[in-house]
Parts: structure tokens; sequence; C-alpha cells
């Protein structure tokens, strides 16, 4: 039997890495390339797509550098990448200005307009997300504000959405890259929100008018590229999904029943749902999968890796003198959490540091230690860390279940904390169900190779591409001495613990809050809105 491979191109926030793998799941090759933001103004944040390109190619051409066989045994490849970000295009399809990464936030007064005039609900009913961090408020705010920009804007194109184009040729969009506008129409994912759009004063036509489902061959490697970025010309790309729908996809959260758990920076939530999961209670926001699902996605916005940063640089002097790795490092401050029992002597946190998600939306929300007494120490502390985010993370699965109508009952996590034995273990506890971990380090890369395997028809679906290319690494089964002890805490106490101090808080917080910055003032001005509403209501909680 001959060969056959698939490549995995994931564009990040700083870099691009682009992975080869044999069609059992294996890496054959990889390669990676920065690439860096630039920052013009507070809150803004921008790259040139032609960076982006770039770095795609030094990637790839460092993983064909030790790529043993022939490029033409490469069957498929597919696109992924940080989402939301985006670049705006003129009629010859070049780019117009830097595009505009997902952490910008100069768009505050664009959302406050909407969410006054359109309203959260009805917007969020339409598009599956509440308005924040999307791609049409900031177009909004290039019409205001860069009109000469806006006017020579043809198309709106997303990261991948671009790469495809400059591969093959042809501009087309998919649901799971689309839906990171704000403006796709959630019930009918293969058309825009045209009546919204035009009520946020956007010209509907800019948005790329071909959708297409994910696994669809958008177009073959045209000669310009192949000589470019080392891949045979006519290649097949095949249109994929948003990071955080490839990395659930690259840990085998295939079909409903299953959920991903991200354990990186905003410990990312998703679910599969046949069904268009609105949620009366806007607890989380909808995605799409490359397996061909809705999503319903979710997140704690302070993430294991944020909270862990966190105590390693304010309480972990000791381990970072004495351990000779960084490795080591983490390992010393994950295994403090064995240092105290489960349920923690009563000590909890919930894990608001950086604001709360659905269904609060607030990011004047604070973490919360509850009873802390001084037998507690670090190792307390950081178990408060990890029991906290699988508290948290439980009351977002059940809020899923309910929206979906589809019970979870196995989970794979992925991301750096998913290493540690001790927050798996943990999760599976609080959670009440399995935790399975997998095999491949890079799941984002992987869930693109799989959509380019089942794309391109070397498997016949998504599920038997992730049971051929997935592989589990080590299972964690729920403790039933301890999950009793957690199923209390998490009903007596943990739900009980942030409502009534939800208004003490947002109080605390106004009077802690820095003056914003001139730029800031300046829009808000412009708009005759009040500054603090602005900056509150303009601030979304993405989930890579």
């Amino acid at each position: 039997m001959a060969l056959e491979c698939v490549m995995g191109i994931d564009v990040g926030t700083t870099s691009s890495r682009v992975t080869i793998y044999q069609i059992d799941g294996r890496i054959v090759a990889e390669g990676r390339a920065a690439h860096e933001a630039c920052h013009p103004h507070p809150g803004w944040a921008e790259q040139r797509a032609e960076d982006w390109w770039i770095s795609v190619c030094t990637a790839a051409r460092k993983a064909f550098d030790s790529f043993p066989f022939p490029h033409d045994t490469i069957h498929g490849v597919a696109v992924t990448s940080m989402r939301q970000s985006f670049i705006p295009l003129d009629e010859a399809l070049k780019p117009l200005r830097p595009g505009i990464l997902w952490y910008d936030t100069r768009h505050a007064a664009q959302v406050d307009w909407v969410q006054e005039n359109i309203g959260i609900r009805k917007v969020y009913e339409i598009t599956g997300s509440p308005p924040g961090r999307r791609a049409i408020y900031k177009v909004m705010w290039l019409k205001q504000n860069e009109p000469d920009v806006y006017k020579r804007i043809y198309r709106i194109a997303f990261i991948p959405d671009y790469i495809q184009y400059l591969l093959t040729g042809e501009l087309i969009s998919t649901p799971g890259i689309a839906m990171t506008s704000g403006c796709l129409n959630a019930a009918a994912p293969l058309t825009w929100a045209q009546d919204l759009i035009a009520e946020c004063g956007v010209d509907p036509a800019i948005w790329i008018p071909t959708i297409w489902p994910a696994g669809s061959v958008v177009g073959r490697v045209t000669p310009q590229a192949a000589a470019e970025i080392g891949l045979s010309q006519g290649t097949p790309v095949v249109l994929a999904a948003g990071d955080q729908a490839c990395g659930n996809l690259g840990v085998g959260v295939c079909q409903p029943g299953m959920l991903g758990i991200n354990g990186g920076t905003s410990c990312a939530l998703q679910t599969p749902s046949e069904r268009l999961p609105i949620d009366q209670a806007m607890s989380y926001f909808v995605d799409f999968s490359p397996a061909g699902y809705y999503i319903a996605e979710n997140g704690i916005t302070s993430g294991t890796a944020a909270l862990t940063d966190w105590f390693r640089d304010e309480f972990g002097k000791q381990e970072r003198e004495s351990a000779g790795s960084e490795d080591e490092i983490w390992q010393k401050l994950y295994d403090l959490a064995l240092d105290a029992p489960p349920g923690n002597n009563g000590l909890l946190l919930v894990p608001y540091l950086r604001g709360a998600n659905g269904p609060l939306w607030d990011p004047r929300a604070r973490g919360v230690l509850v009873g802390l007494m001084t037998e507690h120490g670090r190792a307390n502390l950081m178990r408060a860390v990890f029991e906290g985010l699988a508290y948290e993370s439980r009351k977002i699965l059940e809020s899923m279940e309910a929206g979906t109508s589809e019970p979870v009952s196995l989970v794979r996590t992925y991301g750096g904390a998913s290493q540690s034995k001790v927050w798996n273990q943990i999760f599976a506890d609080i959670l009440a169900r399995p935790v399975e971990v997998t095999c491949d380090p890079t799941p984002v890369s992987l869930g693109a190779a799989i959509v380019a395997g089942f794309g391109v028809g070397l498997y016949a679906d998504p599920v038997a591409a992730v049971q051929s290319m997935i592989h589990i690494a080590c299972r964690y089964e729920p403790d039933e001495s301890c999950t009793g002890l957690y199923d209390e805490l998490y009903h007596e106490v943990y739900l009980h613990i942030y409502p009534p101090l939800q208004r003490i808080i947002e109080t605390a917080s106004r009077a802690t809050t820095h003056r914003a910055n001139p730029l800031q003032q300046e829009m808000v001005a412009a708009s005759g809105k009040n500054i603090h509403a602005a900056n509150v209501r303009g601030e979304e909680f993405n989930l890579i």
C-alpha cells in the first residue's frame, strides 16, 4: 500500500505550526515559524497578513526538511487558526491594512451601541454569541474611524480564508470560521445574518458570499503556491474550523455525549450537539465542529495556565529556585496539590480572577476564596486552584447538558495541564466522569489533519478518522471515595458562593478600576457613552 499522509496548518497568535501525519496519526514531520503582533495604540493588536503567509511557508519548509517521503504522498491539507482575527481585502483581494487580532479591544463603543440599540438577546439568538470581541464590531469601528479603508473593502477574510485563497486561488469560508464574525446566521450556517449586519450599519456584501461545510475541498494548490510552500501542485485543500474546535476534534471529541477541556490559559470547554443549542440563560456561546455538529462552548477566562502562572510567580519561589528545569518546576508545583486532601479542608476558590463567562458575562467578577484558615498553606491554595477550576467546569458542563439535551459521559483533556495526573484526577472526581488524555501533544494541528483526511476520502467520516488517528494515553476513573464529598461541596457550597457576592464585588471593582486610557476616553466621548459602561460592555470573554 502506498504511503498516505495529511497536513494540518495551525496559525496561532505568535507562530504557525505545520504538522504532517501518517493516516494512523503518527507525526512524520513538523515545523514552526514565528510572526509578530504590533500594538500601535493601547488595546490594539494587529498583524500583517503577509506575515501569516510567510510564517506558514517557512514552517512548511522546515517540516519538509525532515519529511523523508515524496511530497505527493500528502493527500490533503487543512488550515485552522486563532479565531476572530481578520483582514480586510480590496477588489484585487489584497490586504488594505494590517489584520486585526482576536484580542484587540478598540471596538468598545461599537459593542455598547449594539447592546443598547439592537439588544444582547436578539444578537445571541441570531448568531449564537452575545455582542463582544467578534469581527463585525471591529468592522463597525473601521467604518467610523478609517472610512477610506472601509469604502475600499471588497471582502472580510479570516485567517484560514486568506491562507486557503493563497494556496488555491479560491476565497470560500466555512461555518466554523465564519461564526467568529459575530454575524453568521446560526440557524442556517451557510448564510449570513444580513438584516443584523445592516442594522449594524455594515454592508452585507463584504462578507465572503460562498460558505461550504467543513470537509469540503475548497480547491487545489496552485503552481505558484506549490513553489512557495513546498506542497505538490494539485494537492487538495479542505475546509476545517477554528483552533478550539479543531483541538477538540484532535482529541477525539467527534460526537454528542463527549466534552473536550483545554487545560490552557482559558480552560475552554466544548461539547457537540445535533441541534442548534441556543440557551435561554445565555450560559455559553455556539460554535461549529468540523465533524458537522453545532458546539456549545464556554470556558474560564482565568483558566489553568493563567492561575498556575500566577501561583508560580507569586508563591512558587521555592520551586523556581530548587528545580533544575522548567518541567521540574511545574512537576513540583502541580504535585503540591497532593499535600492537601480532597475537599481541601473546606477551602474553595471561585476562579473569576479575570472576570466571569456565561451566564454572568461579567468582566468585573473577581475570584473568591471561602473557608480560609491559618492552617491552610501553599498546598491548599494550589489544590483550591485545581478544585475551583473543576467545580466551575462542572457548572459549565451541566449548563451545556441542559442546553443541548445531551448528557456528557466522557471527558477528553488537552493542553499543558492534561499532562498532570493530579489535575486530571481532580477533574474526574469533581465532574464524576471518566477523563481521558490522548497521545498527540498538538491536537489543534491533528484536528485540522483529521478534517483533511476525511475531506479527501481517506476515511469514510470523522468518526472513522478519529478512530484511526487518535490514540488514548491514559484514563482516569472517578474515585468513589472522593466523589460523594465533592458532590456535597459542589451542591451545598460552591453553587451558593458567588450569587450573593456579585453586587458587592461589582461595587468594589468600580471603586478600584483604573482611569481609562486616553484612547478609550476619546472613543467613548465620540460615542456619547459613559466611559465605564463602554469599557465593561466592550470586553468579551474570548476562548482561542
